[in-house]
């Protein structure tokens, strides 16, 4: 699921059908909160496997990053329109893929794409990484949404490697989100579940959508990565832990893409878990299932919040 864009509530729900179909569901949320289904659609091919979506860059909808049918990484751009009172509508404006298969995916937007040494640019597409499966090395990269959202197009590729050593590594799971100060750069910050243990890494986006390592940081044993921006240069990072339990860990990210650790807070035994967040507040909310399939909702200020 996601939003449709970077201020309003209203989401585009992205979701594998019954036929093994992509299909995307439009809600509008009004005032009292209530979510008013809209005129959403269905693709036509069927074998489609993980999905994962973010808003788009350019305009109300929101860009889906999925395995198709041949396993590979294709990638989606809609718009939602208001069509009536409270109805949106899904249509379907570009698409890209790549042909290399992938086991694990994930998507995010970028509004302003530019490097530590650059002043001025704004690139706007959106970032994916990936889990190939034929070697489980990790990969990212960076597709160009024009203004309109009619073109996709895939810009740079990049393999995810250790920072000390630039040597490759291999992932059990992997997450994406972008975070950053809108007014000068955002940067990428990826997050890797390796056979050693969690790793954090953050990328930066030049004004041309190229990618570019800047700083790492390594941890212990973790699974069902879940990452979200939560404030205007910060990220929060949701795990399970070797033991089991929920760990919700807080970075800040500074203007050079200097990743810093900011707190953890802890909490019980989990088998899956989603974390969001928002840019313009410093606050995560993390749905947990835990082992008897109770669905527990966590709100916390982050650890760096000036209201912490």
């Amino acid at each position: 699921m996601s939003r449709i864009n970077g201020t309003t509530g209203h989401a585009l729900v992205a979701v594998r059908n019954g036929a093994d179909k992509l299909q995307l569901i439009p809600y509008y949320v009004n005032s009292l909160a209530d979510a008013v289904r809209g005129v959403g659609r269905t693709e036509s091919t069927a074998g489609v496997g993980q999905i994962e979506a973010t808003y788009s860059p350019t305009h109300d909808g929101a860009v889906v990053a999925f395995q198709n049918s041949t396993g590979a990484l294709s990638v989606i751009n809609y718009g939602v329109t208001l069509t009536a009172t409270e109805e949106l509508t899904v249509d379907r404006r570009a698409s890209a893929s790549h042909s290399t298969a992938v086991g694990d995916v994930d998507v995010a937007t970028v509004v302003m794409g530019r490097s530590v040494s650059e002043s001025s640019g704004a690139w706007k597409g959106v970032v994916t990484v990936e889990q190939r499966s034929s070697d489980d090395t990790v990969w990212l990269r960076t597709w160009q949404i024009n203004t309109a959202g009619t073109s996709v197009t895939l810009v740079d590729t990049q393999q995810v490697k250790d920072l000390a050593t630039n040597t490759a590594f291999t992932a059990a799971d992997v997450d994406v989100t972008v975070t950053g100060n809108l007014g000068s750069r955002e940067f990428a910050v990826v997050s890797v579940a390796t056979p050693s243990g969690l790793r954090v890494q953050t990328w930066q986006i030049s004004s041309a959508g190229l990618l570019g390592r800047v700083d790492q940081w390594d941890a212990g044993a973790a699974s069902e990565l879940s990452s979200a921006r939560a404030g205007a240069q910060d990220a929060a990072l949701g795990l399970r832990t070797g033991a089991g339990v929920m760990s919700l860990i807080s970075f800040q990210v500074d203007s050079d893409g200097g990743l810093g650790r900011a707190g953890t807070v802890d909490a019980g035994a989990v088998s899956a878990l989603a974390v969001d967040g928002r840019s313009g507040a410093q606050r995560l909310a993390a749905l947990a299932l835990d082992g008897d399939g109770e669905i527990t909702v966590f709100h916390h200020q982050t650890n760096y919040s000036s209201l912490y």
